[in-house]
């Protein structure tokens, strides 16, 4: 049989089916380019499309839109890079036709200079992310499509049907290693082995396991950091870094300094004007930045400055110099002396986005550092416990941090919390913070629901230089490769972003070894779709405690390693809904490590209370019960209770909490 392939004639004896309509259509150069143009206008199409009916910002959009209206627009987004990959196939079949390959590449050029925003309505990034994920993996099919169908319409069935059968085994083999890597039997076990208690007769509900753990089974994999040789030794043009500082505060003003100062932000003015959100706080700490050569008598010095004179340090080297404050130690001695309190230290170690599994998975230092002092018989000055069912109420900072550090939910009519560090200083306690977010609280905050909020700011804190255009664009505050939220480790001159809290909690500590004293060290690390940025920051900390503990500089201090929620970034996980991780993410991690602490009945109920299902509003009572050595009725949560007190576990469920809708409920009623 005759058949016409552009201005050749293909003649096969016994032509298939498909190899008639191969050569009669998918060669054909007009047909084949009016298919591609239709399939590239309808791909842009789908994605405008799949981003109508919200404008805020795209946290706000995700916070309001049902699941169905979620999957809609993955759904679209998908399709489209779908579509446009079969234009790709369409190419290869006329033989590369250069219309078909202008199409796809006209709609990649529109996407990447559309897609800089950090909203729904102006196509934010993530949006962008997900639709290159999809486009890689539809390459690759598109490759496997074209290598077979070339095969079959050449008649080679030998080659064809070997690729086919190195396909299945291929497939076939990666179903059998994740079937036996992710049988979860290990899901509900905490730390030092220690199994997760589901006893009906002990417990209300039963924590039930995740059925294929997807995150064991990739464990490692989605590494990028690795993968890309990423380090913070080399971060592009040197120049680079003081122009993109430089273009975000008065050039006027500083435009002969080479030491710039970050403003000291622990002022109630300073928060009421700023706090509105993330953007606003940026744009104030950048406007309020300091030239360290001409400190007037009205601006407070600096404890963190970017040093651009070294010619050693080209890319600029920031300095931290906390200044120790003689007025307010004599202040809360005075305070100290006629308070009561558990302990006179407190570190409180904030990790956002991190699971009890997760934590398992990645801090491995951490782990062995508590696990230690599990059921410690060799020295009974330290005693460390685990919280096996701390269970929070979203995937979602402040809807935790609320409860967590307010005592109340976050709700726009109700919410009137105050902020427990009010309470902390008024035990004469000396308060200081370090984050890696730059942001006053612990989330990025949303307006109506801190109208009745009482904060309090810190004596130290250490969150300015966060706001540095180099870590945190407000312009661009969702890129994939760079910043608070990126995928890879987080670089500020040549530094992990990690370091720079540490080493100010750090000096924190030691300055006021001799005071009690409140530290918050919180970081965002595992706020990212990977999985994998957090693990560089497990050895950092253990050293820092480990660096604590051998100078001696850890008496009378309970230390609290807390959790909002587990991970519930966008990234391969959250795309294709795994069951683990959708297990996790309200499922956060908690544990205590005590220092020199020997009430029997209060050691007794933490060790109960291990496999009592607890909340965020439990670690606000239990802060309290400790600077008030058994706590303060009045100023306690209405939701929760002290770790250190008797919690009857048939009292606790999901139930107890309004706030925690049932789809997210982990703990199911016998």
């Amino acid at each position: 049989m005759k058949l016409k392939n552009g201005s050749k004639i293909i003649i096969l004896k016994e032509p298939t089916n498909f190899q008639i309509f191969y050569y009669k259509y998918l060669s054909n150069k007009k047909i084949m380019n009016s298919v591609s143009l239709i399939i590239s206008i309808y791909s842009i199409y789908l994605y405008y499309k799949s981003l109508e009916g919200c404008v805020g910002t795209q946290i706000e959009c995700l916070k309001i839109m049902t699941m169905d209206k979620f999957y809609e627009i993955l759904n679209k987004i998908i399709a489209c890079a779908f579509f446009i990959n079969n234009v790709l196939i369409l190419a290869v079949f006329q033989k590369i036709s250069l219309i078909s390959i202008i199409y796809p590449t006209i709609i990649y050029i529109l996407f990447y200079l559309i897609d800089n925003g950090s909203d729904l309505a102006h196509h934010g990034r993530y949006n962008f992310y997900i639709f290159l994920l999809f486009l890689f993996i539809f390459f690759i099919i598109s490759l496997i499509i074209i290598l077979i169908t070339f095969l079959y319409t050449k008649g080679r069935k030998k080659l064809f049907n070997t690729i086919i059968s190195i396909i299945i085994i291929t497939f076939f083999i990666i179903f059998i290693y994740i079937y036996f890597k992710t049988s979860c039997s290990k899901w509900n076990t905490g730390l030092n082995n220690i199994q997760l208690d589901n006893d009906k007769e002990k417990y209300p509900c039963e924590f039930v396991s995740a059925k294929k753990c997807y995150i064991n089974a990739f464990d490692n994999l989605f590494d990028l950091s690795k993968y890309m040789g990423k380090t913070c030794d080399v971060i592009g043009n040197p120049s680079e870094q003081k122009k993109k500082l430089f273009k975000f505060i008065d050039t006027n003003i500083f435009k002969n300094t080479t030491k710039i100062g970050f403003p000291i932000t622990t002022t109630k003015d300073f928060w009421l004007r700023t706090q509105k959100n993330i953007e606003h706080f940026s744009e104030r700490v950048l406007s309020r930045m300091v030239d360290m050569n001409k400190i007037g008598e009205n601006i407070s010095k600096p404890e963190v400055f970017i040093d651009f004179s070294d010619k050693n340090e080209p890319y600029g080297k920031i300095n931290i110099n906390l200044i120790k404050n003689n007025t307010l130690i004599e202040e809360r001695n005075k305070i100290a002396k006629n308070s009561n309190t558990t302990f006179d230290n407190i570190l409180f170690l904030f990790l956002d986005s991190i699971s009890r599994q997760h934590f398992k998975r990645k801090m491995k230092y951490l782990s062995s550092f508590i696990e230690k002092y599990m059921n410690n018989q060799e020295d009974q000055k330290y005693k460390s416990f685990q919280f096996l069912k701390y269970h929070t109420f979203a995937a979602f900072t402040q809807k935790n941090v609320q409860p967590m550090f307010y005592g109340e939910k976050m709700d726009p009519i109700t919410s009137n919390g105050t902020s427990i560090i009010k309470y902390v200083k008024r035990q004469g306690y000396i308060t200081g913070q370090s984050s890696n977010l730059c942001s006053k609280e612990l989330f990025v905050t949303m307006n109506n629901c801190l109208n009745e909020v009482e904060f309090s700011d810190f004596d130290h804190e250490n969150v300015a230089m966060f706001c540095d255009p180099n870590y945190y664009d407000r312009t661009n505050p969702y890129p994939a490769f760079s910043g608070p939220f990126s995928v890879i480790r987080r670089c500020l001159y040549q530094r992990d972003s990690y370091e720079y809290v540490i080493e100010y909690g750090k000096q924190f500590w030691e300055n006021y070894h001799e005071n009690k004293k409140f530290l918050r060290l919180s970081f965002i690390d595992a706020h990212e779709g990977t999985g994998e940025v957090i693990k560089y920051l497990d050895k950092p900390i253990y050293d820092f405690l480990m660096y604590l503990l051998n100078n001696n500089l850890l008496k009378n201090t309970a230390i609290f390693f807390a959790s909002d929620h587990g991970n519930g970034m966008p990234g391969i996980y959250y795309v294709i809904n795994t069951d683990d991780f959708l297990y996790e993410n309200v499922l956060g991690f908690l544990a205590l490590v005590l220092y020199d602490y020997k009430d029997e009945n209060g050691l007794r109920n933490l060790g109960n209370n291990q496999q009592t299902f607890v909340s965020p509003y439990d670690i606000h009572d239990t802060l309290i019960d400790i600077i008030y050595n058994g706590g303060k009725k009045e100023i306690m949560s209405r939701n929760g209770e002290s770790l250190f007190r008797k919690i009857n576990p048939m009292e606790r469920s999901c139930l107890n909490y309004s706030e925690l809708t049932e789809d997210l409920c982990r703990c199911i009623k016998h």
